[in-house]
């Protein structure tokens, strides 16, 4: 009985704990949202922990800020699809769709943003260790695009 009891205890532990996780993820979702509506770069960067040498400069903010009106984000916060509960670092990784349809300014079909949190022994839950933007092109419409800007033909 007694191990029945303590059991049951951990097992409380447990899920409270992954809750607490989920909803931080979910408020710093929030803020990512927020921070692209509000053209506010400054606490789009604040949103993550650890800049990286590997972390390209820009992060394609000024795509996701001019791409916000149509983005999934603004509709909808609680879309995130758990890709990794711990990868080899021993982070927690979650794709974010973004934006679907055709960007007539650069040739982009499809966004996701892959959010990356912990090891939470060393980032804070609140923050993303890494963030990715994960882009597709239309590549007949891309080449299009290049062609007329630059007045050349590349095919």
């Amino acid at each position: 009985m007694k191990n029945y009891i303590l059991l049951l205890i951990t097992i409380s532990f447990l899920s409270c704990n992954n809750f607490n996780s989920r909803y931080e993820v979910n408020q710093s979702v929030l803020k990512l949202s927020e921070s692209l509506k509000s053209d506010k770069e400054a606490d789009f960067r604040e949103l993550i922990a650890n800049r990286t040498a590997t972390m390209p400069a820009d992060l394609h903010y000024d795509i996701l800020h001019r791409l916000y009106e149509q983005s999934k984000l603004r509709e909808r916060t609680d879309q995130l699809e758990l890709i990794d509960e711990n990868n080899h670092l021993g982070q927690t990784v979650y794709r974010l769709p973004y934006f679907q349809g055709v960007d007539s300014l650069t040739g982009i079909t499809n966004i996701n943003l892959i959010l990356y949190f912990g090891p939470e022994d060393l980032f804070p839950k609140n923050k993303f260790s890494d963030f990715e933007t994960e882009i597709t092109y239309d590549k007949d419409l891309r080449r299009q695009i290049l062609e007329e800007k630059l007045n050349v033909d590349l095919k």
